[in-house]
């Protein structure tokens, strides 16, 4: 018996489809605290806004950035681009499957972040036992975030 080539179109399509929106439509629940605790955290582009410690979802994206303001009397305000993490698993199924969703989630948030304002730095990590990493602010990401909630 011969499968007939409209049939297999059919069924890559009922396969590959809810594949991509599977890993187009991923965000990440990202926890978010403060040094020195309870300061004010608003991430642009998100829902994300309120006093720490707080968790929300963070879209995957290849080209867009999270503006971040965090705030708390007697501190400098901390403004900064958030630090994403470029998923090599991702974007090797975005490849295999559909090559294009590359542009659309190359980039996820990291599962846990803590913005420190006595520092001025942010620190990341992806798993909760994992030690933090450092992420010093760049001028330019200072002032484009300054921008974005001016």
């Amino acid at each position: 018996m011969r499968i007939s080539r409209k049939f297999f179109v059919i069924i890559n399509s009922i396969l590959i489809i809810p594949c991509l929106f599977l890993f187009i439509s991923c965000s990440t629940n990202s926890k978010l605290t403060t040094i020195p605790e309870d300061a004010s955290i608003k991430i642009g582009k998100t829902n994300i806004s309120g006093i720490a410690p707080l968790s929300g979802d963070i879209s995957r994206t290849t080209f867009g950035k999270y503006p971040v303001m965090v705030e708390k009397e007697g501190y400098e305000t901390l403004y900064a681009i958030l630090p994403m993490n470029v998923g090599g698993g991702v974007i090797a199924a975005d490849i295999l499957l559909f090559a294009p969703a590359v542009f659309w989630n190359a980039q996820g948030a990291f599962s846990f972040y803590e913005f420190d304002l006595e520092k001025g730095v942010i620190r990341y990590k992806e798993k909760d036992p994992e030690e933090w990493k450092e992420y010093e602010i760049p001028a330019g990401d200072q002032d484009n975030a300054k921008r974005f909630f001016r």
